[in-house]
């Protein structure tokens, strides 16, 4: 039997914060990627992968979701790709964050969400 990568079970459990990103607004961060990294968004939770984009109104800080979701997709985003990515932008613990809906890259549409489930449930 295959383990669960660490922090799996700490991104499956956030239904509030499900439900917070689904019912959030649209908008759209459109640009060139500046880096992709990681981020402790959630205290003890697994990593989240980010990547930050150049807008036309400065950098902004997206999270593609749980680090182990994003290694297993593998989008192959790298520094200075050229993107397109639907956001849900919520506050939590009173800061915004921003989260990737769908990302659309070098021709392929990733779908991050579906409805009020993001993908890696």
């Amino acid at each position: 039997e295959r383990a669960e990568p660490a922090g799996k079970r700490d991104w499956y459990d956030r239904t509030e914060l499900h439900t917070k990103v689904s019912d959030a607004e649209t908008d759209t961060v459109k640009g060139w990627v500046m880096s992709v990294g990681t981020d402790n968004v959630f205290d003890g939770d697994a990593k989240a992968q980010t990547v930050t984009v150049r807008t036309g109104d400065g950098n902004e800080t997206v999270i593609i979701g749980p680090e182990w979701f994003a290694d297993f997709v593998n989008m192959g985003i790298e520094r200075e790709d050229r993107v397109t990515i639907d956001v849900k932008r919520i506050e939590h613990d009173g800061s915004e964050v921003v989260f990737a809906w769908s990302i659309d890259h070098d021709g392929g549409t990733y779908r991050l969400w579906d409805g009020d489930r993001p993908e890696w449930r």
